[in-house]
């Protein structure tokens, strides 16, 4: 059976020009669906060089599957290219541009289930996930005041650590991570849900 599908707003795709894999910004085309394989005609522009070139695609042993991807404040609408013999997991982590990008949600027909298969993922939402913000609750004389910090998913912090947030030197004396606070130990900074420190000269 053959339907039209909507045209993504941009590709990540090689420049035949300089050779660049970027996120090309989809100028015009047509895609459609047939039997499962997504064929694409478009013309498309290169971030990098400016370039402008045509290009053909035939997606019959990946699937293009829609995306929202968010960094920081701003949210961007892509098509991800994914094995369709595949499953999609909540915090599974996609590469897109040579960043990972964590999944955090997935929609299927309007439910929001913990994984589906690709052939029935409506869309996915995804955040950049090469650095995380990391929360400070920091006791400072008689008040309480909050900072933050960015780190890498994977840095580990430590209570006893002595760290230099914004205006302030802290050491932190608990963490709180989903399940409970740790009053000794570390923790990477994907699964800390806040620090807790006192102010030190």
């Amino acid at each position: 059976m053959y339907r039209t599908v909507e045209l993504p707003g941009s590709l990540y795709l090689e420049c035949s020009e300089c050779g660049e894999e970027t996120l090309h910004e989809v100028l015009k085309g047509r895609a459609s669906d047939r039997g499962g394989e997504v064929r694409l005609s478009a013309l498309v522009k290169c971030p990098d060089c400016g370039t402008i070139h045509r290009v053909n695609l035939r997606e019959g042993g990946e699937r293009l599957v829609n995306a929202i991807v968010s960094d920081l404040h701003i949210s961007q609408r892509i098509q991800v290219p994914l094995d369709p013999a595949s499953t999609v997991s909540l915090e599974d982590t996609i590469m897109i541009e040579g960043l990972p990008c964590l999944v955090t949600a997935i929609e299927v027909g309007g439910r929001r289930p913990g994984h589906a298969s690709v052939p029935d993922i409506t869309t996915l939402w995804l955040k950049r996930y090469d650095k995380v913000r990391v929360k400070f609750s920091i006791n400072a004389g008689r008040r309480t005041v909050t900072r933050e910090l960015w780190a890498a998913p994977d840095e580990e912090f430590e209570v006893g650590d002595v760290f230099n947030v914004q205006d302030m030197k802290v050491l932190v004396h608990a963490i709180k991570v989903p399940t409970r606070k740790l009053h000794r130990g570390s923790a990477k900074a994907r699964d800390i849900r806040r620090l807790y420190g006192r102010e030190v000269d």
